[in-house]
């Protein structure tokens, strides 16, 4: 699961505290550490967000709308950047999921490409209902596709490429029966 090198956490998170001013200058210790520290690196992961039940930090730049600090820990929330430093530091062979905010981090290719998939978040029936949405959803898009080609097909009076896509769209519906 962990895709990134300790390079590329290192490069992003200096980036980060270059590019946000944080709303609480504490964290700024807090991600110095975890930089610094290759085994805590080893087992970061940089998400777009971290279920309460996992051990985690969230830390927002001054951009933002979002709670300063908040650290997550077996069900439990602190706002304490000290508690949260004095955890890391005593469990650094443990998971630690780093959550990051500031204005358009959805636009930001260096945030965007350190991005982990966190998979533990989804289980095989949620997979399962994610990958029937998928196949449903781009089974309609063919259908919707097709019908247009059939619409030009019609206005350019071609009838090879007409009944051509009307066999694929018969078939297509087969499929939905």
């Amino acid at each position: 699961m962990n895709k990134n090198s300790i390079i590329e956490k290192q490069l992003f998170l200096d980036w980060f505290l270059n590019n946000n001013p944080l709303k609480n200058p504490d964290c700024f210790k807090l991600i110095m550490y975890i930089m610094n520290d290759v085994e805590v690196l080893e087992n970061v992961y940089i998400v777009p967000n971290a279920k309460a039940n996992k051990r985690c930090v969230f830390i927002s730049a001054k951009s933002v709308n979002s709670p300063p600090f908040l650290f997550y820990s077996l069900h439990q929330v602190s706002h304490s950047v000290e508690y949260a430093l004095e955890n890391i530091m005593a469990n650094k062979h443990e998971k630690l999921y780093v959550v990051v905010d500031f204005r358009d981090c959805h636009l930001s290719i260096p945030y965007l490409s350190i991005l982990e998939d966190d998979q533990s978040y989804v289980n095989e029936k949620d997979l399962e209902h994610i990958d029937a949405f998928l196949n449903h959803s781009l089974h309609l898009f063919e259908v919707e596709a097709i019908k247009k080609q059939i619409d030009l097909a019609l206005d350019e009076r071609n009838k090879k490429r007409f009944l051509s896509l009307t066999k694929r769209l018969h078939a297509l519906k087969k499929i939905d029966s």
